[in-house]
């Protein structure tokens, strides 16, 4: 942890609890820990002046904020879904807040220097926390009494990660909805006895989620053939596994009747809870598909499913706007010519593509500032390194030392999507398990 810098370097110690919220959250506090270790080391290379000193203790109260807003969250949602370890829960969190604002009141008082002793302090106690206590009480076994009563979409969506592959999502939620609507029809027989219609009713219903499923399973393993990723083989495995699954269940319900339904929910749904936030989340992650999709891509159609919208529609159409840009270099790099008019051409897009990020990130950073979110200095850090990249890919190409290459034309693509799809996307994409003032520190 000493050396770790970005999220990157720390995301395989992190342990992840499968709620998108609450590792959401995660992500950002580590980020934040690691943006004041940042800045400590500047400090410790640089003359330090009042500003920097301001900055630094600006620093740790956002974070407090944040944490103390990620708090309320959390504690917000283990009360809304009956989840066990709140006590314990609000215990830690309080003794959290108070040893950070023990720092922040030390660093005040010029008690606490910038030190290794400060670094680790506070990166160390997140991860601890998360690891420890967060993953415990947030695991997929303590959902059982959620997963038991569920009836629709909402009442498990809290529990099933998103791949960020809008059509396999749309997959995994129509298979879910299915299920949970099988499982409503077999307890619907144990309430009113095995009636020959409904129990027939019940085994079509069978059929059709396993015909589903199977088909999902093949769209799965084409796209990881189409795209060159690895894991085919985990990926078929687990999916044989599962349809015989089914099978089996429906062989038993012919048996058992609505008996049935209890242990089939349990068992069917955890698998497939399991399989999606654990597989199917490791598997589809853009860094094993991206690279050729984005190399092929012709109109902003062909991109368009692999950005996540933010639920902004300013900050969308931006991104819409950008990548359209971006798909304007591709068309020239894969164009028959390479003269002096299209070389013309590809320094207008350059001109054209920072003066639109730079609008953007503009229009993106007042909206952090108006909202108070704390993590706007990531944002603007993250701004100002894409605005240097094109500047100066810019330059590399008008003094002849970057020709229209492969690496050019995805470079520019490929940092947008990432940018949308990560930092932009946890930013300002809220969900139902948030509380209003708490995505403000």
């Amino acid at each position: 942890m000493q050396s770790a810098r970005t999220w990157d370097d720390l995301s395989f110690i992190v342990r992840q609890t499968g709620i998108q919220d609450v590792d959401n959250d995660h992500r950002k506090l580590t980020e934040f820990a690691l943006e004041i270790n940042r800045f400590i080391d500047m400090m410790d290379e640089t003359q330090v002046d009042l500003s920097y000193v301001e900055h630094e203790r600006e620093l740790l109260q956002q974070l407090y904020d944040y944490t103390e807003a990620h708090f309320r969250r959390e504690e917000a949602l283990i009360e809304r879904h009956e989840l066990e370890g709140l006590e314990n829960q609000k215990t830690q969190h309080a003794r959290i807040l108070s040893m950070l604002q023990e720092r922040i009141q030390d660093y005040e008082a010029g008690r606490l220097t910038t030190t290794l002793n400060l670094k680790l302090a506070v990166l160390e106690w997140i991860v601890v926390h998360i690891n420890g206590v967060d993953y415990e009480d947030f695991k997929l076994e303590k959902w059982r009494h959620v997963l038991r009563g569920a009836r629709v979409w909402d009442d498990v969506s809290t529990v099933i990660r998103p791949t960020g592959v809008t059509w396999l999502d749309q997959e995994h939620r129509t298979s879910t909805e299915m299920t949970l609507n099988l499982i409503h029809e077999m307890r619907a027989i144990s309430d009113r006895g095995r009636q020959a219609q409904a129990a027939a009713r019940v085994e079509d219903m069978f059929d059709a989620l396993r015909k589903y499923i199977a088909g999902h399973f093949a769209h799965e393993e084409g796209f990881i053939r189409d795209y060159q990723m690895s894991g085919i083989q985990a990926q078929a495995e687990q999916h044989r596994q599962f349809l015989k699954m089914l099978s089996d269940f429906k062989q038993a319900f012919r048996n058992e009747g609505g008996a049935l339904a209890d242990r089939f929910e349990l068992a069917v749904l955890e698998w497939w809870i399991s399989h999606i936030n654990e597989m199917d989340f490791g598997s589809y992650n853009m860094e094993a598909w991206a690279y050729k999709v984005l190399g092929q891509a012709k109109t902003w159609e062909d991109a368009a499913w692999m950005l996540r919208s933010t639920g902004i529609e300013a900050v969308d159409e931006d991104h819409h706007q950008l990548v359209e840009i971006g798909l304007e270099l591709n068309a020239l790099i894969d164009g028959p010519v390479h003269d002096e008019d299209t070389n013309r051409q590809v320094l207008e897009v350059f001109d054209r593509l920072y003066e639109c990020s730079r609008e953007h990130f503009k229009r993106e950073e007042r909206i952090m500032l108006e909202r108070g979110l704390a993590i706007y200095e990531q944002h603007h850090r993250a701004h100002r390194s894409l605005l240097k990249m094109i500047q100066e890919y810019r330059g590399h190409f008008a003094s002849g030392r970057l020709g229209l290459s492969s690496e050019l034309k995805i470079k520019i693509l490929e940092w947008w999507i990432d940018h949308t799809n990560g930092i932009d996307f946890l930013t300002f994409c809220g969900s139902k398990d948030h509380v209003a003032a708490g995505d403000v520190a």
